[in-house]
């Protein structure tokens, strides 16, 4: 009961905070802003940071580039909060409409409304919400990718095919929790739960 308990209270943690509607929508609007602050630069556009930040949005680095040169790791910590947050503070005053509207729009704590779903949007309501910021914003439609995120979020509270938790029985064998349990919600808390949101900014009217 001790270990179901735990398990129960893990998925919820989950769902109320790592996948809140608030931190998906910051953490989808921080890397739409990276996005194009990355875009912008490589483009050849101006887009003041410091060196740190800069070297990251000027190359694109893979994960097999850390691994083989560790000057890269050593560039990438030496980034913390202060330069990503200088950089929003100064994209506000950029000139390009949409990272300034996403800077100020992290700046000022106005976060993009977000819809979840136990199914797939519909195609049709995507559709009408990527026109409608095509012409609130007059951007391409190429750009409305910044401004109109999808996804897709799981949970499940435990993973037998991962770090699975064993139980020693009394006759000295060791066994997963979800066999030696007769409660059968430890079983169902095996089982992934998927959502789909869609994240767009409140000056969108649906």
């Amino acid at each position: 009961y001790s270990i179901e308990s735990f398990l129960v209270s893990r998925r919820l943690m989950y769902w109320q905070v790592y996948l809140h509607k608030t931190v998906i929508s910051a953490e989808n609007m921080l890397i739409r802003l990276i996005e194009r602050a990355r875009e912008l630069v490589q483009a050849g556009v101006t887009v003041e940071t410091n060196a740190a930040l800069h070297y990251f949005l000027q190359n694109n680095i893979s994960i097999d580039d850390f691994h083989q040169d560790d000057k890269i790791l050593e560039r990438f910590t030496s980034l913390d909060d202060y330069d990503i947050w200088n950089g929003i503070k100064t994209w506000c005053r950029h000139p390009d409409r949409i990272l300034s509207f996403l800077a100020d729009a992290m700046l000022q704590r106005k976060l993009f409304k977000v819809i979840i779903s136990a199914k797939p949007p519909e195609m049709e309501f995507l559709l009408g919400i990527s026109e409608l910021v095509q012409n609130y914003f007059n951007i391409p439609e190429e750009e409305v990718k910044y401004l109109m995120i999808t996804g897709k979020i799981s949970n499940n509270a435990y993973e037998a095919s991962g770090a699975a938790i064993d139980v020693l029985t009394k006759s000295g064998h060791i066994i997963d929790v979800a066999e030696a349990s007769d409660l059968p919600n430890i079983r169902a808390l095996s089982n992934k739960v998927e959502k789909y949101y869609v994240c767009y900014p409140k000056e969108i009217t649906v």
